[in-house]
């Protein structure tokens, strides 16, 4: 949350570290005068981000336009076909940011690289 509001790697990390109670107020600190909101506040009724089929839309426009990805260059903007195969060359690693910055990025790469790896055998793709 911290580094999607563009707080530091270093904030960030010292909120992580903190106990709870004290982590909280730490947090408020860094992100007061930001003007950054979570999704769930951004939209009218942050209680229609529960229903499933809005907050896939919301995933997966995210996904594709990249407003997930951060707010300073080179990320900024930049959807997940701009680390795929077919858009811009193999980047698992920055395909990642588009989701959940680099969160288990190793892991989600090797179920991409597996999932892809069947589907080119299935022939779905040429």
């Amino acid at each position: 949350m911290m580094r999607e509001a563009g707080c530091s790697e270093d904030a960030a990390n010292a909120v992580e570290r903190t106990p709870k109670p004290e982590g909280v107020m730490q947090a408020e600190k860094e992100l007061d005068g930001r003007g950054w909101l979570p999704v769930a506040l951004r939209v009218a009724n942050p209680d229609m981000m529960l229903n499933p089929n809005i907050s896939a839309r919301i995933l997966i426009l995210g996904l594709i336009d990249g407003r997930w990805n951060g707010s300073k260059p080179p990320h900024r903007g930049k959807g997940i076909g701009h680390y795929l195969p077919r858009n811009g060359g193999d980047d698992a690693k920055n395909a990642r940011r588009t989701v959940n910055r680099l969160d288990k990025w190793k892991l989600i790469a090797g179920y991409y690289r597996v999932f892809l790896a069947v589907i080119l055998q299935s022939r779905l793709i040429e």
